[in-house]
């Protein structure tokens, strides 16, 4: 599992890459915004200010079924981002060896002030319904993506 992100002015581009076979994963189409996507294959990104406990979650299915919440805390004051109004995912594409999502969203659709810091996460569901749990940093004894101290990548442009 990787991910590849590349910040050009107020846009973020990024490509997840699923390498293995018996992944569950619903064909592509343009999708709606849907609760709870979490629960079976989803990739996500934890986008917040540096230093402060406000962040926001953007969760999309390989269906193009998508969300987006803030929260003003660790795992508090959930609410969806209404100014948000399309999915970042732009194309899902198995290739030989596995999958890919690719797509890219604007930060401008996010109150952020100061330098901005990402966690990018999946939750990987198989055939035979089990998980993995990846993330670009786990800083907790179990797998939690929400832990700011978990967003380690810098999108500064």
């Amino acid at each position: 599992m990787s991910v590849q992100l590349e910040r050009v002015g107020d846009i973020v581009r990024f490509l997840y890459r699923v390498v293995g076979s018996g992944v569950r994963f619903s064909p592509f189409s343009n999708g709606s915004r849907r609760d709870e996507l979490w629960k079976t294959t989803c990739f996500e990104f934890f986008i917040g200010p540096a230093g402060q406990p406000s962040y926001f979650e953007i969760n999309m299915a390989t269906s193009g079924d998508w969300n987006v919440y803030a929260f003003d805390d660790y795992r508090a004051g959930m609410k969806p981002v209404a100014g948000v109004r399309k999915s970042p995912l732009k194309a899902v594409r198995a290739t030989g060896d596995g999958l890919e999502l690719e797509g890219e969203f604007r930060l401008s659709e996010f109150p952020l002030l100061g330098p901005v810091v990402l966690g990018a996460t999946a939750v990987v569901e198989y055939l035979d319904g089990s998980k993995d749990y990846w993330a670009l940093a786990h800083n907790g004894e179990k797998p939690d993506f929400h832990i700011h101290s978990s967003f380690i990548a810098s999108i500064e442009g």
